[in-house]
């Protein structure tokens, strides 16, 4: 697998190269629909495949799926397995039990090599989430966790668990799909939000369920209209968003939408158009985008307090970035 965390490391997938994957990795496949050429493209985009832990294994995605997908596990012994979206949607079965998983949710199963897990990807999306997965019996590092996770392969049957994500695990888990850590830093983060995620799955469902409970708040209606502020602020970095505009647009007052926008996407509004503007200005700057250019995009009038800001979010210069972008690029071209 290629590693997330860069911006340029996008991966093709065809028709082949699933299979091939599903060869090497042990499980069938199956396509959604009409059958693709050997070298349609099924999904693109970025993925890692890491194992943070003895019998700890984490997968994440951000893809692009072109063409439907069906995937069916085949597994020798017990796997405990925990997938929580951020966008997108899958359709999952284990024996007779059936859930969807959509976005701003997480789902436990426990499977083995006579109930298998099926996993359906519907065309047209994009899939941004996580998968933790437990195997037996190395499957810990410490004796308190291989109790808890001993205790949880035990059960004759795990049904279908679908639970909200609580704020902090989605927030946890945005920062890593973007995060420029790599090496030991970057498998810090893998391994603690592995852990967490671990940790709600296999907490009771009250207890995985209150620090969510304010999720339930929310109205159909109120995550309509948050997600318009959201939408307007990832379009438009750059500009000069104010409270009170904001909180027009979702149809709250500024209280509200402060309140309501943390509820929703962990975060407040202003920290969230932060941290946007300095994701879209990083994305810039690997295309080959100036500093005083990436700066201007995000809003930044000046591109020194721009400079300040980038190095404070991402440990390095933007002058930095720009030169790899740059270089890339030059690359690319002789080629």
């Amino acid at each position: 697998m290629t590693d997330l965390l860069a911006p340029a490391s996008t991966v093709h997938f065809s028709a082949a190269q699933l299979h091939d994957m599903s060869a090497r990795h042990g499980f069938g496949l199956r396509f959604v629909g009409s059958t693709p050429h050997e070298g349609d493209t099924v999904f693109q985009g970025r993925l890692l495949d890491r194992r943070v832990r003895p019998g700890l294994t984490l997968v994440c995605s951000d893809i692009h799926i072109a063409h439907g997908y069906e995937t069916t596990a085949e597994q020798t012994g017990r796997r405990l397995s925990i997938a929580a979206l951020l966008d997108g949607a899958a359709s999952l079965r284990v024996a007779h039990q059936q859930a969807a998983l959509t976005a701003g949710h997480a789902v436990g199963m426990l499977f083995d090599d006579r109930q298998s897990l099926q996993a359906l990807h519907g065309p047209g999306q994009r899939v941004r989430g996580i998968n933790v997965s437990v195997e037996v019996p190395e499957a810990a590092g410490d004796d308190a966790l291989a109790q808890l996770l001993q205790q949880a392969l035990a059960r004759p049957a795990l049904p279908l668990q679908r639970r909200p994500l609580p704020p902090h695990l989605r927030l946890g888990i945005e920062h890593m799909l973007a995060s420029p850590w790599q090496g030991a830093m970057a498998a810090l983060q893998q391994e603690a939000l592995s852990l967490q995620l671990l940790a709600h799955a296999l907490a009771p469902a009250e207890a995985a369920e209150q620090p969510a409970a304010a999720m339930h708040r929310l109205t159909p209606r109120d995550r309509r209209l948050l997600a318009r502020v959201r939408e307007r602020l990832e379009e438009e970095p750059g500009h000069d968003h104010r409270l009170d505009a904001l909180a027009r647009l979702a149809c709250m007052s500024p209280t509200t939408l402060r309140e309501k926008f943390r509820v929703a996407y962990g975060q407040p509004v202003f920290a969230f158009l932060r941290e946007r503007r300095m994701q879209r200005a990083r994305e810039g700057l690997a295309q080959g985008w100036s500093v005083q250019e990436a700066a201007h995009f995000v809003g930044y009038a000046h591109a020194s307090n721009f400079a300040t800001a980038f190095r404070t979010r991402f440990g390095r210069a933007p002058s930095e970035l720009c030169r790899d972008g740059r270089g890339a690029t030059d690359s690319r071209r002789r080629a």
